[in-house]
This record gives C-alpha cells, sequence and structure tokens, in this order.
C-alpha cells in the first residue's frame, strides 16, 4: 500500500475534535481487543483530551498521527491508518514496536523477512509452525485465525513485528492446503514509503536494511529462555502491586532524532558536568580503576545474596540512565544487570535470600532506592532515587567486558572478548553561542572547551526558549525568534545574501536542527576491545563496503572493505574469518592514498553477507556501515 514514495503524500495534519477523538477510541477497542485504554492513551497518545491529528493521503487512505512521547510533545508519530477511508483501521508499526500485543501475530522464518520487507507477501512455507499438531484446533501451533483477519507478522526470533496485514485464509483451510500457497496479503511493512516518512527508527539493531535477524538474548522460538541468566516474565512475577504499571515494547526506543540509535551509560561519561538535568556522574571516576584490578578476586568471597544486591547496585550506577526509565525488569536484566557482573561469576538468584529478581525489586523498594510498578505480574522500573545513600555511596566496578580484557593478552582478536563498537557525537559551541549558553546558567568561562552530547544541547536551547517565552500562542509547533536566534540561525545566510530578510516564526524542529548543524562537531569511538579513543575532530567515517567489477568480465565482482581499523579491528584478521564463514578468497591490499590503512578484499558480491559478518562477528552496527555499489545493478549472490 505504500510501495511509493507518492504513496504517503502527507498533508496538512488537523486536529480531531473532542467527539472524533472518543469515536475513533471506541472502534479501535472494537476492532483491536487486546488493547486497551491505557495502552491507547498512555503509549500511543490517544486519548479524549489529548492531541490526535488526522491526514489524508493519496487512494482515500487517512493517516492518524499522535504525540507518544512526553519528553518532545511537538515530535508526532504515526500510530493508525484508515485503508479506505470507512473505519478499515490498521496500526503502524511504529505502534505495534511500543504495543506489541496490540494484534495476533503470525511468525515466519527468518530469511522470509528480506521478502517480505520488499514490499512482497507472505506465503505460507514460510509459516513458523509445528511438525506435529500437539493441540487439537491449534493449527500446527499457528493458532486460530478468521479470514481477512488483520494480523502482524513477526521474524522467528526477534519480538517486533516487521508488517502488518490480513489473513487470506483460515486455520482450517491452512491446514487443508498443506501451506502451500499465500498466506496474507501485507498491508504495511518496515522499509516501506510510511517507514520512511515516519523517522525511519528501528526497534533494536537486528533490523538491517535487507532483512531482519533473530536476536541472540531470546530463544530461538523467539520467547525468552528459562535459563538461570534469562529470565522470563514469569519467573519475575512477584505480589501483585495495585499501582499502575508501565510496559514498553523497546527500552531505547524514546529517544530525540539526533540520538537515535545512540546508545549512552554512565560509564562514558559525558565531558561536562553542569547545573542543567544532564543526569551525569562522576563522583566515582576515581574509584573505578583502584577496583577494576581486584573486584574478580573479591567477589570469589561474596555470598550468593551479596553478589546480586552489588551487582544490582553496579547495574544502576553504570548502565541505567534516567532516560532509559520506565523499563521492564526483564529487559534490565537481561542487558544491564548481567553484564555489570564481576568476571567470572554467575547470579543464580535461588541461593540468595531473596529467591528470585522480583523479591530483590520488592526489597530495593523497600530500601527506598528504586520504585516499581506491577501490572498482571509484569514489573517495571519506573524511577531510581539516586541521592539514596547506599547507592550514592556505592563504588562500582568496571563492567564485565572490560574486566576480562586482561586475559586476554596475546590472543587474537577470535579468541577474545568482542565489545559492542560504539560511536558517540559530541558537540562544542563557538564563540557566538556562549551568550546564550550563559543566559540559561552555564558559565561563559568554560563551554568553548567544553563537549556537549546532542540532548545536553537541546536541553539548552529548548530552555532558552521557554525561558524567553518564545513559543508561539496560536501555532504551539513553532517559535517566535527573537534576534539572537535569528544572528545564530541566519546571520551566515544574511552575509551571503544581503537581500535575505529574517524570518519571524520557525519551527521548532528546524531550530533545533539548524542550531545543532552550527556547532562543532566531535565524536569518540569505543573500539571492539573495549578502549575508548580520544576525542576526534568531526563524524566519524564509516566502514565502506564497495562492490566493484574485477578484470575476469562482467560476472565478476570484488567487494571492498575499508576502515575497521577505525573500531580497533585488525584486517588480516577480518579477511582470515571472512574466509571461512563467508566461504570465499580474501585478500588484504593497500589503500591508495590512505596511510596505515588496509582494504580487505572478497571475492564477489558479497556486500550483505559483510554486513552481516561484520554484525555477527564484530558487533559493528548498521548505522557503522556503509555499502557503496560503483557497479549500478549488480547481480547479487544468493
Amino acid at each position: 500500500m505504500f510501495r511509493k514514495v507518492s504513496d504517503v503524500d502527507v498533508g496538512q495534519a488537523n486536529p480531531l475534535s473532542g467527539k472524533d477523538t472518543k469515536s475513533l477510541i471506541a472502534a479501535l477497542l472494537q476492532l483491536f481487543p487486546n488493547v486497551t485504554k491505557h495502552d491507547l492513551g498512555d503509549l500511543l497518545g490517544i486519548k479524549p483530551k489529548g492531541k490526535v491529528f488526522k491526514s489524508k493521503l493519496p487512494k482515500k487512505v487517512i493517516l492518524y498521527s499522535a504525540r507518544t512521547d512526553p519528553e518532545y510533545p511537538d515530535d508526532l508519530e504515526y500510530v493508525f491508518f484508515d485503508a479506505n477511508g470507512r473505519g478499515d483501521f490498521y496500526p503502524t508499526i511504529f505502534a505495534l514496536w511500543r504495543v506489541p500485543h496490540l494484534m495476533k501475530s503470525i511468525r515466519v522464518h527468518a530469511p522470509v523477512s528480506r521478502f517480505v520487507i520488499k514490499g512482497a507477501d507472505v506465503m505460507l512455507p514460510g509459516f513458523v509452525h509445528q511438525r506435529v499438531e500437539t493441540e487439537p484446533g491449534s493449527c500446527f501451533g499457528i493458532g486460530r485465525f478468521a479470514k481477512g483477519e488483520k494480523v502482524a507478522v513477526l521474524a522467528n526470533g526477534n519480538p517486533f513485528p516487521i508488517a502488518v496485514g490480513d489473513m487470506t485464509l483460515n486455520s482450517d483451510d491452512i491446514y487443508c492446503a498443506g501451506f502451500t500457497g499465500k498466506g496474507i496479503v501485507v498491508q504495511h511493512y518496515y522499509g516501506d514509503s510510511l517507514w520512511e516518512a515516519g523517522g525511519k527508527t528501528v526497534p533494536n539493531e537486528f533490523f538491517l536494511s535487507d532483512q531482519v535477524i533473530a536476536d541472540p538474548r531470546a530463544s530461538k522460538d523467539g520467547l525468552e529462555t528459562d535459563s538461570e541468566e534469562h529470565l522470563s516474565n514469569a519467573e519475575i512475577e512477584s505480589d501483585n502491586h495495585s499501582e499502575e504499571s508501565f510496559e514498553i515494547g523497546q527500552d531505547d526506543n524514546a529517544t530525540s532524532d539526533v540520538d537515535k540509535n545512540k546508545g549512552e551509560s554512565e560509564d562514558e561519561a559525558e565531558p561536562y558536568n553542569s547545573d542543567l538535568d544532564f543526569d551525569l556522574d562522576d563522583s566515582t571516576a576515581n574509584n573505578e580503576d583502584a577496583l577494576a584490578e581486584d573486584i574478580a578476586e573479591f567477589a570469589k568471597n561474596w555470598d550468593e545474596t551479596e553478589l546480586a544486591e552489588k551487582t544490582f547496585y553496579q547495574a544502576i550506577r553504570k548502565k541505567c540512565k534516567d532516560s532509559d526509565l520506565p523499563i521492564l525488569v526483564n529487559v534490565f536484566y537481561s542487558t544491564m544487570m548481567l553484564p555489570c557482573r564481576p568476571w567470572g561469576t554467575t547470579i543464580n538468584f535461588k541461593k540468595t535470600r531473596h529467591k528470585k529478581i522480583s523479591k530483590l525489586l520488592k526489597f530495593m523498594q523497600d530500601s527506598n532506592i528504586i520504585k516499581i510498578a506491577d501490572k498482571n505480574g509484569v514489573q517495571s522500573i519506573i524511577e531510581i532515587k539516586r541521592d539514596e545513600c547506599t547507592l550514592r555511596d556505592f563504588k562500582p566496578w568496571k563492567v564485565e567486558d572490560e574486566a576480562c580484557s586482561h586475559e586476554v593478552e596475546g590472543n587474537s582478536q577470535t579468541k577474545g572478548e568482542i565489545h559492542d563498537a560504539k560511536v558517540l557525537e559530541y558537540y562544542r559551541p563557538f564563540e557566538k553561542h556562549l551568550e546564550l549558553f550563559k543566559i540559561v546558567g552555564i558559565p561563559g568561562s568554560g563551554p568553548k572547551n567544553q563537549y556537549y552530547s546532542a540532548s545536553q544541547v537541546r536541553q539548552v536551547l529548548f530552555k532558552y526558549i521557554n525561558d524567553k517565552e518564545l513559543d508561539d500562542k496560536i501555532n504551539p509547533r513553532q517559535i517566535v525568534l527573537d534576534s539572537m536566534l535569528c544572528d545564530l540561525l541566519y546571520k551566515s545566510i544574511k552575509r551571503a545574501n544581503p537581500n535575505f530578510v529574517y524570518p519571524t516564526h520557525a519551527s521548532k524542529d528546524d531550530v533545533w536542527k539548524s542550531f545543532l548543524k552550527g556547532l562543532h562537531v566531535y565524536h569518540q569511538t569505543t573500539k571492539i576491545d573495549g578502549t575508548v579513543a580520544d576525542m576526534k575532530k568531526g563524524a566519524i567515517a564509516p566502514i565502506n563496503i564497495q562492490i566493484t567489477r574485477g578484470q575476469g568480465g562482467r560476472s565478476k565482482f570484488l567487494t571492498t572493505i575499508i576502515g575497521v581499523e577505525r573500531y580497533g579491528i585488525n584486517p588480516k584478521e577480518v579477511a582470515k574469518e571472512a574466509q571461512k564463514i563467508l566461504a570465499c578468497s580474501t585478500s588484504t591490499d593497500s589503500v591508495p592514498g590512505v596511510k596505515r590503512t588496509l582494504a580487505v578484499v572478497v571475492q564477489g558480491n558479497k556486500a550483505t553477507e559483510v554486513q552481516k559478518f561484520l554484525f555477527e562477528r564484530y558487533k559493528i552496527k548498521n548505522q557503522y556501515v556503509s555499502i557503496d555499489d560503483k557497479c549500478g545493478k549488480a547481480k547479487k549472490n544468493r
């Protein structure tokens, strides 16, 4: 439905009246019985007193958008669309990522996703099903579905939907058809024009450009494992609390436009700590190195309860930021608490006095360290009280992947611990920006020599706008430009074109992007061996994958990988590993005009395979890789 850019020619967004919003809520609750008013209101922004907007698209499609993130009330997100303007509502994938239980789902084999995200319908052989029907009427584990029923499509092993569509057959007909033929007519999918118009966000790093792969943190069937170190929701359920909980579909999706896909943790301390609410904590910088060497030995003398509690403090201090809240307990445990264990230790909650993680959280809440919410047995951490003396006096150590680096001396990269490569961008103001920083309360003597993250710059800018009361009273999405903002944003244009007239109003998004663009850009890289490089000017160049023609004719291609050294990877090691994994010949060669840089040359058109190889072997995320096809429409290997 949204394959072409012209299919998403979004017109003016008009706000719905209170009556129309109530009618929309009633229609959605009737069409999607699994969703609640809480899901629609708190997670998707559709509530009677909220602002819901309607836009008309070509082919009589109506698009509904709402403010889903309270931190950025001016940003709208597409949540539902009416396929024919007559109440045929479908959720967008953005809404499904926030509320995965909104509708029934069908799982397909992960390789099928590469066809789905290109706009293909889902065929029945791609469904994940049981070999034997263990439960009568379950259609080999798929479940009961009616013809024409709206369903979400998930890649097996990844908990977030990749598409939404309609069933072409009911469950009985699927059984009779022998799992052959078309199963789902796809209406909207990850990668289509609606997704591009909505900001091109992804729920996790396993949504690649050409396919969606399984999340290794989940089990092969896409459900959470029941092992000791990956607890399911059933294992962490505790005494039911009466207070309301917050359920989220992804713990790192509610970020600003500039901060998307940039994970930051407290151990990556910001270079500047001001009176603004930047959520920085540098109080333990000196203690960290002192404990890093001996923490593994100290941990051997801890009992299971002491290990669990100290690991919890470590995760709160080093990993979990206030911007990550609310966060599901199982997500906190698997992505934050486990990586913070002392090296060589294993947490076994059954041997602690708490017996399970939910009891540990209850103990921490009673100690006034955190605040948790519980709904239907699903717990979330909604607040961290960082001023509590026990938490404040705790001395953190280096996380597990950092502490184990001294054990792999002399070993090759294939035998050592591989860290997630990260690139954090920072900004430094020019002299002309210092006056604005002074107005919001930052001393003028420091900022020009300090670095700020994009979120910090955003806080500075919008604090100035709020203090000066520059919000447009008529259109809340715009601001009134004063003389200082006009000079900062448009003075260079005025200098080049004397006839240019300063505008009186501008949208908040345009002001924010123009202001950020006018600052010095710096970057800091965390390499795969865990070392953090020095701050460097400019944005880092991604690893470049080039596809060129070889000397053997039009059917011969070469795939060249350039720039792996930026992330601490040995090019010769990459060539050796790629030869075994990709089953092709490889070599290394110098890059003309570039010193101390080797290119890895792979025989054949292996761009997609190389991109996947870099992620699975060296944890290089898709955002740090670029593909340059210099052959035009080169034939891809299958």
